[in-house]
């Protein structure tokens, strides 16, 4: 990472902790949504559906973060791409190895769930329909995920290039109007779910991330904690933001200026540069409970709702979102992390006999 950017905003192990808070508020955000369906069957679209396309954005702006000086060294592109393969697929694959068991003992062995399943642990899954191949809830935007980091390194030269702007149009034009063609018409969103969870509904958060990393290395003054404070207003308006329906709230201008509104989020968070040693510590804790947030908070409320011993809608709220807290944490500090360092270990190792 750039040294400039170093001096200036504060990091740990290349985390912004603007991204941290925002991450963590995200998966807790989806969670939320899922426990209004399952529980009180009210669906609050803009929490749901831009809760996770926040993700995309804050992927593209962090990624410039950490790889633009890199790339500028000649970092090798496997390289890249094998690291952001470890940091995403141990708990995926853990979780979709439980999934798989789950879909043997209730369903029963079929070569669709063996499809399925060798597609989730390879990551390739978000090429081929992921919103219909991923065994996990969820996991259909960690495959589109995978596909961007596929393209980050032509996206990232495109983005520092001399024609960004239109680039820049073309990427959100093409976005918009793959939403639209697939969206007109439609009633039940769920029918035309995976087809519409393709990469193109959502490469213009990606790229338009790619930009704002691009802007926070550019700029000079980086310290502007009012701007935060636009940040967490953005992100109260979004949760008032749901249409009527799905497809209302993505398409037409409603769409248009929710795609802006997430972009503006992530850009206002990244000023957040607190002093406090508690107030950092609270942004690590959320950016470390994130991922597992949103991949196992399904789980824990299969397990919770079979209990007889919770019934009320609130109580189920307060135990799934608690426990799916606490159980994120413990499995960030002794899986995903010891996994990580292991597999590093091998990645390096295969690094260096390839070169």
């Amino acid at each position: 990472m750039c040294a400039s950017v170093t001096s200036e905003i504060y990091i740990m192990k290349n985390r912004i902790l603007g991204f941290d808070l925002l991450r963590g508020w995200c998966a807790i955000l989806v969670a939320a949504y899922h426990l209004m369906i399952w529980q009180v069957d009210v669906e609050l679209y803009s929490w749901g559906l831009h809760g996770v396309y926040i993700f995309f954005v804050l992927s593209g702006a962090s990624l410039t973060l950490s790889y633009k000086a890199k790339f500028d060294n000649n970092f090798s592109i496997v390289e890249f791409i094998l690291l952001r393969f470890i940091r995403l697929a141990p708990l995926l694959i853990l979780i979709e190895l439980l999934m798989f068991l789950r879909g043997l003992f209730v369903d029963g062995f079929s070569f669709n769930l063996i499809e399925k399943s060798l597609l989730t642990a390879s990551m390739l899954f978000g090429l081929g329909n992921p919103g219909g191949t991923s065994l996990i809830l969820g996991g259909w935007s960690l495959g589109i995920e995978f596909v961007f980091y596929l393209l980050f390194p032509l996206m990232i030269a495109l983005a520092f290039s001399v024609h960004w702007r239109v680039i820049t149009i073309f990427f959100v034009l093409a976005q918009i109007s793959f939403v639209e063609l697939t969206l007109h018409g439609v009633v039940n969103f769920k029918e035309i779910w995976v087809p519409y969870t393709q990469p193109l509904a959502f490469i213009a958060y990606f790229f338009l991330g790619i930009l704002v990393g691009k802007f926070i290395l550019l700029e000079k003054d980086k310290n502007q904690p009012w701007s935060f404070l636009i940040g967490v207003f953005f992100f109260i308006v979004l949760l008032f933001s749901s249409g009527i329906s799905a497809v209302q709230t993505l398409t037409g201008i409603r769409g248009i200026c929710l795609l802006a509104l997430v972009v503006c989020i992530v850009f206002f968070f990244s000023r957040f540069n607190p002093v406090s040693p508690l107030l950092k510590r609270i942004c690590i804790f959320f950016g470390d409970i994130s991922y597992g947030t949103y991949l196992l908070h399904p789980i824990v409320y299969l397990i919770v709702t079979k209990s007889q011993y919770v019934k009320k809608t609130e109580l189920v709220f307060f135990i799934v979102l608690t426990l799916t807290i606490f159980f994120a944490l413990l499995v960030e500090r002794f899986f995903e992390l010891p996994v990580q360092k292991i597999l590093k270990k091998y990645q390096s190792n295969f690094i260096k006999v390839n070169q």
